[in-house]
């Protein structure tokens, strides 16, 4: 489908658990949202080299997360994978996004769904959030479904079954809410004063249904494009939207939050 399914959260623990494996990953994305163009690396296995506008907001939030895996972002897959491999001692790579590239052979293929979409967006687009038709899970190794603590829907089993016989199925929890500071990010419990929430993501009503789900007291909220850019005019319009409603405190996504000046 298109965004707000869970892609980059899954990439993320995808390269971590392989790491604590044994393997050496990389990763190679296309960069959607970035105000580049071609090959950027945006981490070299040692360090950070780009920045959120170059790399793409999903990109560096994987950069700023994995310390020791290279990444790079660029149109063209299959260049961007040559330049992993032959720059880094990688000996599996993860493509971000790729299930429609049909140029790179993979040898396993992982889909997410996520359950909180209703049954009308299972449709080709533009009257779905579908790329392509459903008989093409047929094709994916395995099959997540994420988004499931919400909103329990089983009879989306009956959709997706018919095409998914030989693809195993799981379904993905973590914990919603985490505070920043100056010792990261960490679980924080929920707290009863009036806060403004935002995002530009894929699924931001999912993200609000989560924000009330644990209980804090949405005053106001703005909700943007998917990878909006955060300039100073907007920041300004947030503050006033702060002010406004007298809120005590801010909540938002962390692909958001990467793009917001420290």
């Amino acid at each position: 489908t298109t965004g707000g399914t869970g892609k980059t959260p899954m990439v993320i623990y995808l390269a971590t658990l392989l790491e604590r494996s044994g393997y050496k990953p990389g990763i190679v994305s296309r960069g959607y949202g970035r105000n580049s163009r071609g090959l950027i690396v945006v981490h070299d296995g040692n360090r950070l080299l780009s920045d959120v506008d170059c790399a793409g907001d999903e990109p560096y939030l994987m950069g700023k997360q994995l310390d020791n895996i290279p990444i790079i972002v660029s149109e063209n897959r299959i260049t961007g994978i040559k330049t992993l491999l032959a720059n880094s001692p990688v000996n599996i790579v993860i493509l971000d996004d790729a299930f429609q590239h049909r140029k790179v052979k993979r040898d396993i293929d992982v889909v997410m769904i996520s359950t909180y979409d209703k049954i009308a967006n299972y449709q080709l687009l533009p009257w779905g959030k579908l790329r392509e038709p459903l008989r093409s899970l047929k094709r994916a190794q395995y099959v997540i479904y994420t988004k499931t603590k919400q909103f329990q829907r089983p009879h989306l089993h009956k959709i997706f079954n018919p095409y998914m016989k030989n693809s195993p199925t799981m379904s993905i929890m973590h914990p919603v809410l985490m505070k920043m500071d100056g010792a990261g990010y960490h679980k924080a419990a929920p707290i009863d004063v009036p806060v403004l929430t935002f995002c530009g993501i894929g699924n931001p009503n999912f993200f609000i249904d989560t924000v009330k789900e644990v209980g804090l007291n949405i005053a106001g909220k703005r909700i943007f494009r998917d990878h909006k850019k955060y300039n100073p005019r907007v920041l300004h319009d947030l503050s006033v939207e702060i002010q406004r409603y007298n809120c005590e405190a801010v909540v938002t996504t962390e692909k958001d939050m990467v793009k917001i000046p420290e």
